[in-house]
């Protein structure tokens, strides 16, 4: 009887040292000192890029001037087809105050185009077909979105789907 305690007490000593080396190296890893890419988060310079359009030209987005918005997203995420009927209707609204970009991850223009006029939405989209810019703004969930200021720094970022309510409070509130 007291061979199989201790037997017992033995696997369970080794079960919790896995527990233990398992959270010490989650902790080991999360504090390595990982950081978003420069140019992702609030604070940061945005990197100024060029992407093609929808109708094939590219087009350079520098930040001069007035405040940029950009929406990564994809038609294949349903938050995303969930959250464009506000971002565009928002686009419309402040179209001369404000740039605003959907930013399409990988995927073909054919498909984005259909989306866009099925639904009748008219707000630029940008192709990121590589995801080299969704990369570069560190996007890991869709949709994500990033405000930037006329000087080129992010000022406000949310991944997750934006109402219009909230857009204008957090992005229509930039506005002077």
């Amino acid at each position: 009887l007291s061979r199989t305690k201790c037997a017992m007490a033995f696997l369970m000593m080794k079960q919790r040292m896995k527990l233990l080396a398992t959270c010490f190296l989650l902790i080991l890893f999360c504090s390595s000192g990982a950081t978003a890419a420069p140019g992702a988060l609030p604070g940061d310079q945005a990197p100024v890029f060029s992407l093609p359009a929808l109708d094939g030209q590219r087009v350079q987005v520098d930040f001069a001037g007035k405040l940029t918005v950009l929406n990564f997203w994809a038609v294949r995420c349903p938050y995303c087809r969930e959250e464009m009927p506000d971002l565009a209707a928002f686009e419309s609204a402040y179209r001369s105050r404000l740039m605003v970009y959907a930013v399409d991850i990988r995927e073909p223009a054919d498909r984005v185009q259909r989306y866009m006029s099925e639904n009748n939405f008219t707000l630029p989209v940008l192709l990121d077909n590589k995801g080299e810019l969704a990369k570069m703004y560190a996007v890991e969930t869709i949709p994500t979105t990033l405000l930037i200021d006329a000087k080129g720094n992010v000022v406000f970022r949310k991944t997750g789907v934006m109402s219009r309510f909230e857009m204008e409070m957090k992005i229509a509130g930039q506005l002077q």
